[in-house]
């Protein structure tokens, strides 16, 4: 998996929010599904990393139904502002993946120009700001049930960088509530640091943090900057490190202009479990797929062949 985003906290050069064309705009439209917490989480997640933060902060409570994800990225003006969370609207490659699409497809996570204007019609959306370009001024939003309320200055926002908040998350949900206030928050707390962990992974030089509000949660991810991907897996995957007598070995392919990176451990690694196989495309997390039931195979032969040379 190709290692992207994140970085120094420079981030990418900027790009504004504009419109998607209407034929993209269906296909996105069609993909928007009523979100979890912890697909919110990714999504919010994810623009942070397009907006190249180095540092995320993502604090949870579920007794208030609370969610923030605080950011030190590209940050945002007035005119990006105003636009933001408006639906099919976005600062990604507005062409998609097709023949004639944008050329920055690959370096970002997709164009999601739904993805704000979804979650705002599960709760209150609080959006405030400061521009890298000009950091002398901070701004901020309001946007409820798609409709958004004007602009205004947000001077307690001092640092560069976006801080996004939902409140009364899910309140059009019961369902989804009804299984969030049954939960124990530690669960739900790791359920999040579950899926954010791939993209802690391929986003090495990016510190990822999550939190809770009761006092007796733990933090159940807390990510430093590493310098590869390697070290990033040695760190997040402590049980591999502690169990195997060398760090995962790397090795890589190249066929034309396609490039294949793989971290294989020792298939005898006594931690060794599926959520240790990761498959990423362009720093993508992927589902499980049929790459993933070949690797299954060839560890299961490996394993075999060695108990039974041992035997």
């Amino acid at each position: 998996a190709p290692e992207s985003g994140g970085g120094d906290g420079e981030g990418p050069t900027h790009r504004a929010i504009r419109p998607l064309s209407e034929s993209v705009c269906g296909k996105v439209r069609g993909s928007v599904v009523t979100p979890s917490l912890a697909s919110a989480v990714v999504e919010l997640v994810l623009n942070s990393l397009d907006a190249g933060s180095s540092r995320i902060q993502v604090h949870i409570d579920l007794a208030s139904f609370f969610l923030e994800v605080r950011d030190n990225g590209a940050g945002m003006g007035p005119d990006d502002l105003y636009c933001c969370a408006l639906p099919g609207h976005t600062s990604k490659p507005r062409g998609g993946w097709g023949p004639g699409a944008d050329g920055g497809a690959a370096a970002t996570y997709g164009f999601r120009g739904e993805a704000l204007a979804s979650l705002s019609h599960f709760c209150t959306l609080e959006i405030a700001s400061r521009p890298r370009g000009d950091p002398s001024q901070a701004f901020s939003k309001v946007v409820s049930d798609g409709r958004s309320a004007p602009i205004a200055r947000a001077p307690e926002r001092r640092e560069v960088g976006t801080t996004v908040t939902c409140r009364n998350l899910f309140f059009n949900r019961p369902v989804v509530r009804k299984v969030l206030q049954g939960a124990p928050e530690q669960r739900e707390l790791c359920a999040v640091a579950s899926a954010l962990r791939p993209l802690a992974l391929v986003n090495p030089s990016a510190c990822l943090s999550v939190h809770g509000s009761s006092a007796g949660a733990s933090c159940p991810l807390s990510t430093a900057r590493h310098p590869s991907v390697r070290h990033a897996f040695a760190a997040l995957l402590p049980q591999t490190r502690a169990h195997a007598p060398a760090p995962p070995e790397s090795t890589e392919a190249r066929r034309g202009a396609m490039r294949v990176s793989l971290l294989l451990a020792s298939p005898l690694e006594p931690a060794r479990s599926r959520e240790t196989q990761l498959l990423f495309v362009n720093g993508r997390p992927c589902a499980r797929c049929a790459v993933s039931e070949r690797v299954e195979e060839a560890y299961a032969r490996a394993l075999s062949s060695a108990r039974f040379r041992d035997a």
